[in-house]
């Protein structure tokens, strides 16, 4: 009886030993990962402001765009106009010498 409670002691402390190890690796794989979650946030804000850096810039892109489309359409508008003034213009050249 004595042998048999010796035994389960023994094999008590074994166990309770690897589970203080496991206990242990799995405190430091916690930390681990806490360390490379912190890491991988740090990452994401970066990259959320990469983002918005980039959605200001498509910004300013379509607002530049826009604008130099409208000078484009302004300038073949003056342009069309100075035609128009040019063919006014010779129509009343061709009146006043008749």
């Amino acid at each position: 009886m004595q042998q048999k409670a010796t035994d389960d002691f023994l094999l008590f402390e074994q166990r309770l030993k690897q589970l203080i190890q496991s206990h242990q690796v799995l405190r430091s794989d916690l930390e681990a990962l806490r360390e490379e979650m912190a890491t991988v946030l740090h990452q994401n804000e970066l990259l959320r402001e990469e983002n918005n850096h980039f959605r200001n810039r498509e910004k300013m892109n379509n607002i530049v765009t826009s604008l130099t489309e409208r000078n484009t359409e302004s300038e073949q508008l003056k342009s069309k106009l100075d035609g128009y003034l040019r063919v006014i213009d010779k129509c009343i050249k061709h009146i006043n010498n008749t």
